[in-house]
């Protein structure tokens, strides 16, 4: 599975959280084509937005887009009622890619939309990145290395070529005699 997160979130605590809604739609749903079967070729993208969260997928497909809102970055972890909304939202856009439209709310086998009771929700904590920053790198020492490394090949190249050379000259002044 593919995860594109843009956000100021883990991308592994987002993608558990997934996995574990998915679960729970394909405990009640059992689809013909289990999410185990197509998770090679799906894809996920979490990105920030303005306003709510909000989100897209393919009917039948095998995308989902999630926005977070941008007002949450300004905590370090996700309370339960965003982790709840978050999930609500994840389980949404998962009935969407095994099948289910807007309009079909009254023809599920098990209405998702009537009561959304996620107890789970509490073992699934979303924290921010840990941002490791790099060192600078002293450009003219990498140069310096990358000539270096580059002269070597040079030399062996021109060992080579003379090596070539002087064989073909041997042959010559064999045939010339």
């Amino acid at each position: 599975m593919l995860v594109k997160n843009s956000t100021v979130w883990d991308t592994a605590d987002l993608r558990k959280l997934f996995f574990k809604c998915v679960k729970e739609v394909e405990k009640i749903e059992k689809p013909s084509l289990k999410f185990t079967n197509r998770k090679r070729r799906f894809k996920l993208e979490i990105m920030n937005t303005q306003g709510g969260c909000r989100g897209r997928a393919t009917v039948n497909g095998f995308w989902v887009m999630i926005k977070i809102s941008k007002r949450w970055a300004t905590q370090e972890e996700l309370t339960e009622e965003q982790r709840l909304e978050l999930a609500k939202l994840i389980i949404h856009e998962y009935y969407h890619t095994i099948g289910f439209r807007y309009h079909d709310g009254c023809h599920y086998k098990r209405d998702f939309t009537a009561k959304w009771i996620i107890d789970w929700i509490k073992d699934y904590p979303i924290k921010k990145k840990i941002l490791i920053k790099k060192g600078r790198v002293d450009i003219k020492e990498k140069r310096h290395q990358q000539a270096l490394a580059n002269l070597a090949r040079a030399v062996t190249k021109k060992k080579r070529a003379e090596t070539l050379y002087k064989k073909w000259l041997a042959k010559v002044k064999y045939y010339e005699k």
